[in-house]
């Protein structure tokens, strides 16, 4: 007897759609599925994955970490799928550095401390967004055109002067629109192999906390955070605003799930969800099969125990502190 040492099961949209349709006795030996159906089935599909994002609780495996890298004296930064809207970055897609020396107003190449960020794999790539903290406390964003060694050839030339151990930004591409901004922490210092920055965590505001703020003009070292989602791209706000751009925040957010575009997409879910998807996607789909019958006969009453079992896995496990409120 042999066991495989394999764990890459999957799934993907065909098999998915067939597998359902097979639910509801509209395929199996000696039956086809047209594109036509394959269309409506997909539809329904997107469409449940659009409702479980919105409406159920954390998905755990879709926890991502972010930085935002800020601009002075401002406190309203957009969050979405297009670029340039705020200057926000995958964690694992960043590396933060110093200035290993002063650069002038003019310049078009920078020394940096390093190219690999210390606290995860990233190493800077020609085509990078890549920030310089200037002297003003302004960050200039532009482009990597050439690295040799820590030697960083920029897009555009440097419009002010930069100081020695002054905050360099690197990062690929953007993140698309969080969901949940679910918590943040403020940043100070970089992380190298020897020493470490510091992090000090903000407090999240609701939309009529944060609006309600006398002063959101304030300037200083922020302490409170508010997000909102929107429909299209997300804004996220900070209190007070920050002081300059040596200060970046890193943040955890739950991502959107991705959509089923191609036949060969892949559930961007784990394994145990897999059943789960084919049963509910049974569900939708049984009306416009005319199978509502067997449907709520045969496949609701498994469904219904699925999708308890795998929220009932949706949860971290820690620990609950209880304290007084003693503001």
């Amino acid at each position: 007897m042999s066991i495989a040492s394999s764990t890459s099961f999957s799934l993907n949209q065909n098999q998915i759609i067939l597998a359902a349709l097979q639910k509801i006795g509209m395929y199996g030996v000696g039956r086809t599925v047209s594109q036509d159906d394959f269309n409506v089935c997909q539809q329904a599909l997107n469409r449940m994955v659009c409702h479980w994002q919105e409406n159920q609780r954390l998905h755990i495996w879709a926890k991502t970490e972010a930085y935002l890298f800020i601009a002075p004296s401002t406190a309203q930064y957009t969050l979405g799928d297009d670029n340039n809207l705020g200057y926000a970055a995958l964690r694992s897609n960043t590396c933060i550095t110093t200035l290993s020396a002063s650069a002038v107003t003019g310049a078009t190449t920078i020394s940096v401390a390093n190219t690999t960020a210390a606290n995860t794999p990233y190493t800077m790539q020609i085509g990078d967004n890549i920030g310089v903290v200037l002297s003003n406390g302004n960050t200039q964003w532009t482009t990597v055109s050439n690295i040799s060694g820590n030697t960083i050839t920029l897009g555009t030339a440097l419009t002010s002067a930069a100081n020695q151990g002054n905050n360099v930004y690197d990062f690929s591409t953007w993140i698309n629109k969080p969901l949940r901004i679910l918590s943040m922490r403020r940043c100070q210092g970089v992380d190298t192999a020897t020493n470490w920055g510091t992090t000090i965590p903000l407090e999240m505001l609701s939309h009529q906390d944060y609006f309600d703020l006398p002063q959101k003009a304030s300037n200083g070292y922020s302490t409170q955070y508010h997000y909102d989602p929107n429909v299209s791209d997300g804004t996220l706000y900070l209190w007070p605003r920050p002081l300059n751009s040596s200060i970046y925040f890193e943040f955890t957010y739950e991502r959107m799930l991705n959509d089923f575009v191609n036949a060969t997409d892949t559930p961007d879910f784990p394994q145990s969800w897999y059943d789960t998807l084919v049963y509910h996607l049974a569900l939708r789909i049984a009306p416009d099969f005319g199978a509502e019958a067997k449907a709520g006969q045969l496949v609701l009453p498994q469904a219904t125990d699925m999708l308890t079992q795998a929220l009932d896995s949706d949860n971290e496990i820690g620990s609950i502190y209880i304290c007084p409120d003693r503001r």
